[in-house]
């Protein structure tokens, strides 16, 4: 029985993964407040996923804010343009509903 609850056991390793993607989950989230920061978050959220949690190397929150920073710039811009995008096909969806129901 000692054996069950030791660091090695599978048990184990399997709680602390859970704990890892709740504590990632918890930081994507905050990160994702500001709107335009969802680029870089969800880029941030996949290699800590896949690098930490998958292969078993580094350290979850170094990573995901490592990566963070690394693209902030290019992830923030394209968030940018696809609010733009997202914008102006709500107001040309908006549009065409009016159309039709003033017929």
């Amino acid at each position: 029985m000692s054996n069950f609850f030791s660091l090695d056991s599978p048990l184990i390793q399997f709680l602390n993964k859970v704990c890892d993607v709740l504590f990632l989950s918890i930081v994507f989230t905050l990160c994702c407040i500001p709107i335009i920061t969802i680029g870089p978050a969800v880029t941030a959220l996949y290699y800590a996923t896949v690098k930490v949690i998958r292969r078993e190397r580094g350290y979850l929150m170094r990573e995901f804010f490592r990566s963070f920073k690394l693209n902030f710039k290019s992830g923030a811009f394209l968030t940018f343009i696809f609010l733009i995008a997202y914008g102006i096909l709500y107001v040309d969806i908006k549009y065409a509903q009016d159309l039709v129901n003033t017929n």
